[in-house]
């Protein structure tokens, strides 16, 4: 398959789907890539590869085979082992992951998977409600679990960022029917629906090194994206 890889990562990715041909043959049904590497961006050879192994059947026999391959890489796969049936049947529990990997995907290997999958926009409205409030409640617990410095509350803000936007994304979607990939139209979109989306802005810069290092700055930044979460909790919760 010709594809715009890092050298080594296509080679190894390469060798892991020779590996598991010649050890299962047909019960191997598709691997399929995906996350940062399936997205024409930013690649970089010593990215872990987020990759989808589709198996006709999840027997030990065949789930030796997967590990035997994944031991022999070259580089570090973060797999996800899956049969057709798995992955029919979980598009309720996970619609958001697998609306992701569906939308941003590249068949690497084998039969094309996903192009029928269907996820339900109710699916994708609770789990969006759940995870918002989730990242509520994960933020008032770290904050209160320990002493806060500028430092700590930094490192809590960086670790919710990405998945705020990514649930932000589906909202937008859900709300408006455009459907958004990059940060900044994430962003953009969300403060189309009422979401302070400068407090967005500000977190990235807390990311890039470029917010103030003054504790009391960052803690009504801090406010300022629990506010925010409230309100797009709210928001889900109302579709």
């Amino acid at each position: 398959m010709k594809y715009p890889l890092p050298e080594n990562t296509r080679i190894s990715l390469d060798g892991f789907c020779d590996q598991l041909e010649k050890s299962i043959g047909s019960k191997f049904v598709s691997g399929v890539l995906y996350g940062k590497l399936a997205r024409n961006i930013n690649k970089t050879a010593d990215m872990s590869v987020n990759f989808m192994v589709v198996l006709e059947e999840i027997s030990t026999a065949n789930l030796d085979a997967v590990g035997e391959a994944l031991r022999k890489a070259k580089v570090q796969i973060e797999l996800l082992t899956l049969s057709e049936e798995d992955l029919r049947s979980s598009t309720d529990v996970f619609p958001i992951k697998f609306l992701d990997i569906k939308r941003t995907h590249v068949i690497y290997r084998g039969k094309d998977v996903l192009s029928e999958l269907e996820i339900s926009k109710e699916n994708l409205r609770l789990r969006c409600e759940q995870e918002i409030k989730n990242l509520m409640l994960r933020l008032r617990l770290n904050y209160v679990s320990r002493k806060q410095n500028s430092k700590s509350i930094a490192s809590l803000l960086s670790r919710i960022y990405l998945s705020l936007i990514r649930n932000l994304g589906v909202l937008v979607e859900l709300k408006s029917g455009d459907v958004l990939t990059t940060n900044s139209d994430i962003i953009d979109g969300a403060g189309k629906l009422g979401i302070d989306t400068a407090v967005l802005q500000d977190v990235e810069k807390l990311r890039q090194d470029n917010f103030s290092n003054d504790l009391e700055d960052r803690k009504r930044l801090l406010e300022k994206v629990m506010q925010c979460v409230r309100d797009a909790a709210v928001m889900a919760d109302k579709l």
